[in-house]
This record gives C-alpha cells, structure tokens and sequence, in this order.
C-alpha cells in the first residue's frame, strides 16, 4: 500500500517511521521548510527507545505532490484541518482510505465535508512521541491505534482490517473496534485532564499527576466529561474512567505533552477548543455544569494571548 502522512510533526514521524522499517511504500508532507530541508537532505534522525539512526524517507511540500495513495493520514493540528482536508481529496481514488488519528472531539463531521464517508476511517492512537528539533525525533513509551470504518459495512470493514494488519507488523499495536467513537472520547478524556494543565503548569506529567491537587483537578474534569459524553449517547463509569486517565498519563509521566510543546515551547496556537473547550460548549448546550473545563480552556486562551501565540 501507498501511504501518505499530511503532518510530518511528532506523531506523523512515528508512525511513518515505523511502517517504512515494515517495507512499506511511506510519502510525509509538510510545511515547515527547516524540518522538510533537513529531512529532504540528510534524512530522519530517529531516537527509538534509546536506539538512534538517521534513516532516508521521502518528504514533500504540499504542492510538490502529484501522486494518489492508498491511505492518506492526516496528522495536522486541528485549526487547520479543513483547509488540509481540501487539498488531500485531490489524491484521493476511489478506494484510498483517509484516517483520523487527531486529539479531540468533532473531526468527523468535518472529515465528512470534503472525504466521501465510506473512505472515511475513524480511529484514535495513544503513541507519543517528541520532536526535538527539526529533523529529529523522539520515540519513547508504548501505545496502540483503534479504527473503524465510518460506514458500518462488512466489505469496508475488510479493507480496515487490512490497514490494521499493516500496522501490527509496523508495530503500531492496532486494533479493530466496533465502536469507536467510545475509544475517541476516552483518548479525549485522557487529554482533557493532562494536555492543558501541563501547559499552564509547564511541567511534565509526572511533575502534575503525582501531586494529589493534580488528582483532584483530574477527577473534577473526568465527572464532567462523563456527563457531557452522556449526551452524545456514550456511557462511562466515572471510577474506571478515572483510574483510566491516571494510568495511561503515569505511565510516561516524563513525558511533556504535545499542548505543552505547541505554546511553552514553540508559542503555537493550541487545540484547547477541540478538548476542554468543546465540553465546555456542549456542557453549555445540555445545560450541565462545567465549571473546571470552561476556567481551564479561557486560562489558556489567555496563556496563547499572553505567549503571543500564532
């Protein structure tokens, strides 16, 4: 299979990474000249679990490409994946399969916009990764990726399973759900109780997880959550979802999260409305209280003013 990767930040080298050391046939595209350049010219340099290699792979700008693919991921921020969905179409054929992997609430609907639904796959990933500076990532701690087609049909089912098998040799740990969307909340969950906290904080996980304030915040924006999802027709029990939470974070508790690394590090616009904030706002619609959510989304709304975040 032809795999395209529209994002070639932390995660969009990992994952395309590993499936070129699986054999796989792997294109990145991205828009940040120095990581594209560095790339194009002496390769990836990669620390895997302590291991480093510089490995060739190829890597375009957006309008270098003129080939169609087989799978096409997008792993840009979510402000700009409309305007990234719009030119992805145009290497679409009629069976390519387009993912999304990104952090947060409500991409579907606008995958729907521009990929027609029975190419579209819906999925979520907990792997992390870091860049470190251009050119150079950082591949630490374990994680998976669950899919599902958005059309529930047994032969679209059977193309899925064929991308989550390419994976599994990659490494990638993949699994097939039959419901989704419960996986994608709980990710969400995940980065609604530590992504924005350690950005205001500037600390890693470990540094806001192992105080018991920190738990105290989490449990606040875990009941939440719980309530809000309710409204959306997904169950979960509060508890689980709390011990969840904190043992998917402490297990790599050095790890400084990606909102962290776009406005501490980089002074880039954050997702916090695709998180926090859209709990806030459907908390608001249903009429349920979400007090810990809506403080947390304005003071990083403030912290992208203050930061001079672009």
């Amino acid at each position: 299979m032809k795999f395209a990767i529209f994002g070639a930040g932390a995660l969009g080298c990992r994952i395309g990474y590993q499936l070129m050391k699986a054999g796989e046939n792997v294109t990145l595209v991205d828009t940040w000249k120095d990581h594209v350049e560095k790339i194009k010219k002496s390769g990836l340099y990669v620390d895997y679990n302590g291991i480093e290699e510089c490995v060739p792979i190829p890597i375009y700008y957006p309008e270098e490409v003129t080939n169609t693919f087989d799978v096409i991921i997008p792993l840009t921020k979510s402000m700009a994946l409309e305007n990234v969905l719009k030119d992805v179409k145009t290497y679409c054929h009629q069976n390519t399969r387009v993912i999304s992997l990104l952090n947060g609430l409500g991409h579907h609907t606008i995958f729907e916009k521009y990929i027609p639904k029975e190419n579209i796959v819906l999925g979520t990933t907990i792997w992390t990764a870091q860049l470190k500076e251009a050119g150079h990532v950082l591949l630490h701690g374990v994680g998976n990726i669950t899919l599902q087609n958005a059309v529930l049909d047994d032969t679209l089912k059977e193309s899925v399973e064929q991308i989550v098998h390419i994976f599994n040799q990659a490494n990638l740990n993949a699994q097939y759900s039959d419901n989704v969307m419960h996986a994608i909340w709980k990710k969400a969950c995940v980065n609604c109780c530590s992504n924005a906290a350690t950005a205001l904080l500037e600390c890693n996980l470990g540094e806001y997880l192992l105080q018991e304030n920190g738990k105290e915040v989490v449990r606040h924006l875990t009941e939440e959550f719980v309530e809000v999802a309710r409204t959306q027709n997904i169950d979960f029990d509060s508890e689980e979802l709390l011990a969840f939470v904190l043992q998917a974070t402490l297990k790599v508790k050095d790890h400084y999260t990606s909102m962290y690394q776009d406005l501490v590090k980089n002074r880039r616009l954050t997702e916090i409305d695709y998180l926090n904030g859209y709990i806030a706002k459907l908390g608001k619609q249903n009429n349920i209280s979400v007090p810990y959510n809506d403080f947390i989304t304005k003071l990083m709304h403030l912290k992208e003013v203050v930061l001079d975040a672009k």
